[in-house]
C-alpha cells in the first residue's frame, strides 16, 4: 500500500477551520447579540465557504475523481455525505414525534434550520 504523505499547510487550514466554527457557535450562543456579535458575523461570513474550498482543493490535488472513475466516486460520496444526512435526519425526525413519510421527506431539505445541510450540499458542489 502507497503511503500517502499529509499536507501540513491543509491540516492547518481545517484546524483553523473548525476553530472558527468553536468561535462562531460560542460568540453566537454566549452573547447578548448572539448571531449579531460582530464576531459571529464576520466567522458565518465565510467559514463554510472556506470549508468547502478545502474539500474540494483536497478533492482536487488527490485526484479521487480520476483514480476511482465517476460511478465509484458518487457511489463514495453517496455513501459518506448523503447516507449519514439521511440517518440524522430521519433520527432528528423521529425524536421530534415525527410519523409519516410525507413528513419525513420534506424535512430532508437544504435550508440552514436543517443542522446537517452542509452534507447535501457538498455532495453538490464535489460532484459538479
Amino acid at each position: 500500500m502507497k503511503h500517502i504523505v499529509r499536507n501540513q499547510h491543509i491540516d492547518i487550514m481545517k484546524g483553523f477551520a473548525i476553530l472558527l466554527v468553536l468561535l462562531g457557535h460560542r460568540f453566537m450562543t454566549n452573547t447578548v447579540e448572539g448571531a449579531q456579535h460582530p464576531v459571529s458575523i464576520i466567522i458565518y461570513s465565510f467559514h463554510m465557504a472556506f470549508f468547502f474550498f478545502i474539500s474540494s482543493y483536497v478533492n482536487e490535488i488527490t485526484h479521487q475523481l480520476e483514480r476511482k472513475g465517476i460511478v465509484k466516486f458518487i457511489y463514495d460520496k453517496v455513501r459518506t455525505l448523503m447516507l449519514p444526512f439521511v440517518v440524522w435526519t430521519l433520527i432528528c425526525f423521529w425524536i421530534d414525534g415525527g410519523n409519516s413519510l410525507n413528513g419525513f421527506v420534506s424535512s430532508l431539505n437544504f435550508y440552514p434550520v436543517n443542522g446537517y445541510w452542509f452534507l447535501p450540499v457538498l455532495f453538490v458542489f464535489l460532484s459538479i
